[in-house]
């Protein structure tokens, strides 16, 4: 039997493939290997993951929840600005995949992680859905980057992509994809204690197939 889960993300620019071959009960491995869009291999790396029984296993330290590598870059130093405690006002307006306008109100905590490359928002809107947002600047490719993850809609196939409009004091997102489907958002820093984002997807046609507003105010003396 074929005891492998695959995983596959296709972007414009390039292509990546994560076979994850679960070989024994104990014994994992995931060769993961990334293509441009002329077919070359720009990057592979394989990881492979052992089990540790019981009496193999050290005392293992607190997770990281922060760390104290700030701003390393003045691209990381706009994402510092989203770091700390904050009350969400979400709004779902009415197009294809919201038939319905929905209101939500959440609490989220920001911090950085991941040496500090990363920051990272968790927490729980008014319906009881998980949430976990991402955002980086890639060096390589000078943009930002940005992934949400819920539990009541999973993921998404590719990041956010997005550039800083320093006039504007946001971080404006465009995507296409192939299925020609059009994304675009930004994320607007109005003071220091808020933000406010806004994201559209369209279709081929130019039907709305989301519209959504997020408003975070900041929570302040909050601890994260």
């Amino acid at each position: 039997a074929n005891h492998t889960f695959d995983s596959t993300v296709t972007t414009k620019e390039y292509s990546m493939t994560i076979p994850t071959r679960f070989v024994s009960d104990d014994l994992i491995e995931v060769p993961l290997v990334a293509k441009d869009m002329f077919g070359n291999t720009t990057f592979r790396i394989e990881f492979k993951m052992t089990r540790m029984k019981e009496s193999q296993n050290p005392s293992q330290p607190a997770p990281e929840i922060s760390s104290p590598v700030l701003g390393q870059t003045p691209e990381q130093k706009v994402l510092d600005r989203l770091l700390g405690t904050w009350s969400q006002e979400a709004t779902l307006f009415k197009a294809k995949w919201t038939p319905e306008e929905k209101h939500t109100t959440g609490t989220f905590t920001v911090t950085r992680i991941l040496g500090g490359a990363f920051v990272q928002s968790t927490g729980r809107d008014s319906e009881n859905n998980s949430v976990i947002n991402l955002w980086t600047y890639n060096q390589q490719r000078k943009r930002y980057q940005a992934w949400s993850f819920g539990s009541d809609y999973g993921g998404p196939n590719s990041p956010a992509n997005g550039k800083w409009n320093e006039a504007t004091q946001s971080v404006e997102y465009s995507d296409s994809g192939e299925d020609g489907q059009t994304s675009v958002g930004q994320m607007h820093f109005v003071d220091d204690d808020t933000v406010i984002s806004n994201g559209k997807v369209t279709d081929a046609t130019g039907e709305v197939l989301m519209n959504m507003e997020f408003k975070i105010t900041r929570i302040k003396g909050a601890a994260y």
